[in-house]
């Protein structure tokens, strides 16, 4: 079940499936507007971001060092999620 995996690899499976494909191996800090996000893609994976984790960004989430890399999106979801968790 999608669920069940680990949110960076969900993060990274939205990521390659609505945007372009990062190579398996990319570590989770490495620099994904280096790999060629701009700043539109940027606005299109916070969308998809937002279905696939039935999430809301706040302004103050959307600060760039927040999306740099897969680990810090990683981080940024699972803060919201917790968040949501009662």
């Amino acid at each position: 079940m999608e669920d069940d995996l680990p949110i960076s690899h969900r993060v990274k499976k939205a990521f390659s499936s609505n945007l372009f494909e990062l190579p398996e191996d990319l570590p989770l800090d490495s620099d994904i507007f280096e790999e060629g996000l701009d700043s539109m893609g940027l606005m299109q994976l916070i969308l998809v971001l937002e279905n696939e984790f039935e999430i809301s960004f706040e302004v103050n989430d959307l600060a760039k060092e927040n999306f740099q890399n897969i680990g810090s999106i990683s981080a940024l979801v699972t803060r919201k999620l917790n968040h949501l968790a009662p």
